[in-house]
């Protein structure tokens, strides 16, 4: 039986945050000399802190979206160039309905995952503890004060828990400042990373907590064979990427080129055309704050894409993506901007603390990526509204600010959706090669 170091690292106080103690673990056991896999037991996009600590992107590992086999499968694929695990996010209350989404019970179930609990001190009640989640083995602190704050907290969980205080984190202001302002996709500043891992080590027992991750696994799902899809012929993904466009989940492009896809990257912000003999656009999330202006600015882009998807040419766009299609962009100062115009709609954005909500989508016709009625679960982010024209000609979900539309060969989705974590909607990628629907730039003008 093989072993696989790996840990469950949790919440377990409403709207407590994981990150930064995640990542001051994280830091501190590399500085150990571990290669670390971080995972998100949410299938949300977030900073990327695995790419600053360990080179290594987030992954995701979902029990709301995705089947036992198919976690176990993206975790083996995840894990296959690191000694360490450390899988991140909520645990559920013990007494009271679990909210919808993701959970971390599920996850570290499936994976048999030694379990640590994340306290964070501010939000304690003095006279009141929160009750401990099942399975706990270890506790790791965040937001002490100083020592005699780190000695009281560590006498009353492990008397009251009868669990031991594996680390703690202060506060951390300046840190914690930075952190909030990174966007889905940037990767903290290392010199931020090396700091919390200097400050966690020094109040931790890392040691203790390598040991309760050692420990063996046998999974009942091979990694190595999960996507079974291939390419009847080439198949050419187009993948919008510059510093404008970085939401993208790394395990669903991957899987399209292991099935044989070539993905190749175009720039929104720089480039004039699509790349030629092309089966499919795929736009990922956008900053579209940042980058609206620039993106506006370049009407050859424009153009192009509108005559993509005008001329039915087979497309998936998502949040700031499919954005990026509408015909207009109304920021929240605002600023509006004419887009690409595939789509007669206007697309706003305006600031949420809110976090992004599970919703489950049904296809309204029946398109490339499945039949009328296909169901698409995803997380949608509180911050984007579309309002269509009133003969726009597109289906949509009957939300008021649609959650799924489409239109010719666009299907375009304000929440994000991991096709890796859904066998059948990935192998849904491949049907455009299937059926011959190759075009290049010069065939789809206006």
């Amino acid at each position: 039986m093989p072993r696989l170091p790996r840990l469950a690292v949790g919440t377990v106080q409403p709207f407590a945050d994981s990150q930064l103690i995640t990542w001051a673990l994280m830091q501190a056991l590399r500085q150990c000399g571990r290669e670390i896999q971080h995972f998100a037991s949410r299938a949300v996009l977030s900073a990327d802190g695995g790419s600053a600590i360990n080179g290594c992107a987030t992954r995701f590992l979902d029990s709301w979206v995705m089947s036992p086999d198919v976690c176990q499968s993206l975790f083996l694929r995840g894990v296959t160039q690191c000694d360490l695990a450390i899988v991140e996010g909520a645990y559920a209350p013990r007494q009271s309905k679990s909210p919808p989404g993701g959970h971390l019970d599920a996850v570290s179930h499936w994976l048999c995952l030694p379990r640590l609990a994340i306290i964070d001190v501010r939000k304690l009640s003095p006279c009141r503890l929160p009750e401990a989640p099942a399975g706990i083995e270890g506790i790791l602190l965040d937001r002490i004060n100083d020592e005699a704050d780190l000695a009281r907290w560590q006498t009353a969980f492990e008397t009251l828990w009868g669990v031991p205080v594996l680390g703690a984190l202060d506060e951390c202001t300046a840190a914690r400042w930075c952190a909030a302002q990174l966007k889905p996709g940037e990767r903290p500043p290392a010199e931020l990373c090396g700091e919390l891992g200097t400050r966690f080590s020094a109040r931790s027992k890392l040691a203790r907590i390598a040991t309760l991750a050692d420990r063996s696994f046998s999974p009942g799902a091979d990694g190595g064979v999960y996507c079974r899809c291939r390419a009847a012929g080439r198949l050419r993904v187009a993948v919008a990427y510059d510093r404008a466009f970085r939401g993208y989940f790394g395990d669903t492009l991957e899987l399209l080129e292991q099935g044989g896809a070539e993905v190749v990257a175009f720039s929104p912000l720089a480039d004039e055309a699509l790349p030629e003999d092309i089966d499919l656009v795929y736009l990922g999330d956008a900053q579209m704050a940042a980058n609206a202006e620039a993106l506006a600015d370049n009407q050859c882009m424009l153009m192009a894409l509108r005559s993509w998807v005008c001329c039915g040419g087979a497309a998936y766009a998502e949040g700031g993506g499919l954005a990026y299609l509408c015909e207009n962009f109304e920021s929240a100062d605002g600023r509006r901007l004419a887009l690409t115009a595939a789509i007669p709609a206007t697309a706003r954005c305006f600031p949420s603390r809110e976090s992004a909500e599970p919703c489950e989508m049904v296809l309204p016709r029946d398109t490339w990526l499945g039949s009328a009625g296909t169901r698409l679960r995803g997380y949608r982010p509180a911050s984007w509204q579309i309002s269509l024209s009133p003969t726009a000609g597109v289906a949509a979900t009957p939300d008021e600010s649609p959650s799924l539309l489409v239109r010719r060969g666009l299907v375009g989705s304000l929440a994000q959706i991991n096709f890796a974590a859904q066998p059948v909607l990935l192998s849904r990628f491949f049907t455009p090669a299937r059926a011959g629907l190759r075009f290049s730039p010069s065939q789809v003008a206006l």
